[in-house]
């Protein structure tokens, strides 16, 4: 016997980045059960008009002004939140693990071999507060010395007075340091005051955000890493627990909360705790000129060192030689171009330092093991697969 087709209300802000997958994971749902239509709706003052006129079977929402949700549950509709409401009951609520992030956090950094660590957040913030719980509970006992900085940003005298103190915060911290900021807006903030002051980043600070929203992240500068929380599993499993809710199954007694994905490593954290002065200069001249071709001998022009001890240097520090390193920064250069830009092998090879596309490609395999081609097909088919969505029931399988 089929099931009846059920009209599901969203309700979530119209922004880019974490909202729009979260919205993809409840798609990703329905063309599994193939039994929902969704109503999708952009804020609250459309949504009471509307849910007046037409009562929907169940409402997903991110209450992003919480007086809102009494009126929706006046509805007596099955409701799911995407977002913690303070003073609400949480057993309908399916979100992030908020310290599952901050411990992801400082296990990354620690592998990086950091013992200066800062954490950059808001105060009286549910999502702040968690991540930095997890965070303070990973380093505890190991020694490390932690800086925490809280401060709102909500008004333009806020933001000012908020960036005078945040400057002022990362001058009193030992360098080098490793920064994590709650989201991925704050840790932009991070990175434009250390421009703006020559702090060089990842070498003096290294920056981690966190959601992966690529419209920040990518086109920073220098791109930056971020914590995937992966919000289409969220809205997924959002999806999950209406259509029980809606046929009248149980709901749990505690909220859904789903761990962190990875953290993606771009620029802004893609070093280890380096401390050698040469070795800091040769690795940011590399980087600020992975665009043309260079070699060893460039390095040594600007570093005051001989061949033999750079190459003493980058073996001791990274493991690997500095013609090594100068390739693989080419070769990540060439990743971003393969990923995010439809730019011919040619273009993305002058662009990336080699002087060819066959030259590229040599290189490109030795250090990926796969063509340029075969990377930028990878990348695009893992794109389309769902998002690599694994549900609960899977998990526990």
């Amino acid at each position: 016997m089929s099931r009846s087709i059920k009209h599901v209300a969203v309700i979530l802000p119209d922004e880019p980045g974490y909202s729009n997958r979260v919205r993809r994971g409840m798609g990703l749902y329905a063309l599994k059960t193939e039994c929902w239509t969704f109503e999708f709706m952009w804020g609250f003052e459309e949504a009471a008009e509307t849910l007046k006129r037409h009562k929907p079977d169940g409402i997903i929402v991110d209450p992003r002004w919480y007086q809102w949700i009494s009126r929706l549950n006046r509805l007596d509709v099955p409701l799911v939140t995407v977002t913690k409401v303070p003073g609400e009951p949480e057993a309908n609520y399916v979100g992030v693990d908020e310290p599952a992030v901050g411990r992801m956090a400082a296990g990354y950094f620690r592998k990086s071999g950091y013992t200066n660590l800062g954490f950059c957040g808001y105060p009286n913030n549910f999502y702040s507060e968690g991540r930095e719980e997890g965070f303070r509970d990973e380093l505890a006992g190991t020694g490390v010395k932690l800086q925490l900085f809280k401060e709102l940003f909500d008004t333009n005298e806020q933001a000012y007075q908020g960036e005078l103190k945040l400057r002022q915060w990362i001058d009193t911290l030992s360098k080098p340091v490793a920064i994590f900021a709650c989201h991925d807006a704050l840790a932009l903030r991070l990175l434009q005051i250390c421009r703006y002051a020559n702090i060089r980043v990842p070498y003096d600070v290294a920056i981690l955000g966190v959601d992966n929203r690529e419209d920040l992240c990518e086109f920073s500068h220098p791109p930056l890493s971020s914590i995937d929380t992966g919000p289409e599993r969220i809205g997924y499993e959002a999806a999950v627990l209406l259509d029980k809710l809606i046929h009248s199954e149980s709901a749990p007694s505690s909220p859904v909360l789903i761990p962190p994905l990875e953290v993606v490593t771009r620029q802004s954290t893609d070093v280890m705790a380096v401390y050698d002065e040469i070795m800091i200069e040769s690795l940011q001249f590399i980087r600020d000129n992975a665009a043309r071709p260079i070699g060893v001998e460039d390095i040594l022009r600007v570093v005051p060192a001989g061949r033999r001890k750079l190459e003493r240097l980058f073996r001791k520090t990274l493991g690997r030689s500095p013609l090594s390193e100068i390739r693989r920064q080419h070769v990540e250069r060439a990743k971003r171009l393969l990923s995010q830009t439809d730019m011919s092998m040619y273009e993305i090879a002058k662009a990336c330092g080699f002087p060819h596309g066959p030259h590229m490609a040599k290189v490109f395999r030795s250090e990926t093991g796969m063509t340029p081609t075969q990377y930028r097909k990878q990348f695009f088919l893992l794109r389309s697969k769902h998002s690599g969505i694994r549900t609960i029931e899977q998990e526990n399988s």
